[in-house]
């Protein structure tokens, strides 16, 4: 059985009319930062710049 309302966690941007919203699994390359798949970061100045942000 397929769902399909929910979004796909291998997607950067779930829901492309939110644009500051990213699942920071897909943008993230530092290997020491664990990420749960359908964990995601809001950020008008950039989600996918998550690590940045990280310190």
């Amino acid at each position: 059985m397929e769902i399909k309302n929910r979004p796909n966690p291998n997607d950067a941007f779930p829901n492309l009319k939110i644009p500051s919203l990213c699942f920071i699994k897909n943008v993230v390359k530092n290997p020491r930062i664990i990420i749960g798949d359908y964990t995601y970061y809001d950020d008008v100045d950039g989600a996918d710049q998550f690590e940045k942000h990280v310190t």
